[in-house]
């Protein structure tokens, strides 16, 4: 993941405000995956930031093929969502982050594995805020699952027309919790 420091512009390409996913192989010694959640929302109160950095949060997926979605539910009903297609990356890309995915079911039972979530401004794509999580081993063995079942090859609009699909049978994220395969409260 590239580094991100507070008051720097996000070094990443954020074409859409929402919460944007970043995913990629890690370069550490167990080649798993890194994850990073970027909220790129226009008008976000220092009160809602607050939310994000400081209370527990809960991180979900929701299967609906041919894509998944992260959830980001944080106290009170409030929730994120983002889209997720492993089938947009290029072959090669794909390929690698699913191996790297299943590496999880090697971890030791009680292994945790770092998350972070940003938050950018929207308008000026400074990053106001990170937090840095953790997720259990079991939470990353069923990404590796949902991402198993997604397509390896997905297109652009097909990636669209199933997140259209989604937001009609959905109105807001808080409906799509009850339809998590996992929702796990982060930890240290």
């Amino acid at each position: 993941m590239p580094i991100i420091k507070i008051g720097q512009p996000f070094p990443g390409h954020i074409q859409e405000d929402g919460l944007l996913t970043f995913m990629e192989v890690s370069h550490g010694d167990d080649q798993g995956l890194d994850l990073m959640f970027v909220n790129s929302l226009p008008g976000v109160l220092p009160s809602e930031v607050d939310l994000l950095v400081s209370k527990p949060i809960k991180i979900g997926i929701v299967r609906f093929p041919p894509i998944i979605f992260f959830l980001l539910v944080v106290e009170g009903p409030a929730a994120l969502d983002s889209p997720f297609g492993i089938g947009l990356y290029p072959e090669g890309t794909t390929a690698k982050l699913l191996e790297a995915a299943r590496r999880a079911r090697g971890w030791p039972p009680a292994a945790r594995r770092v998350i972070d979530v940003v938050i950018v401004d929207s308008e000026t794509t400074l990053v106001n805020r990170i937090r840095r999580t953790t997720l259990t081993r079991a939470w990353w063995m069923t990404l590796a699952d949902e991402l198993e079942l997604c397509p390896p090859s997905l297109s652009r609009e097909a990636y669209r027309a199933a997140m259209q699909q989604a937001y009609s049978r959905w109105k807001n994220p808080g409906e799509m919790v009850s339809h998590c395969v996992i929702l796990e409260e982060t930890g240290i």
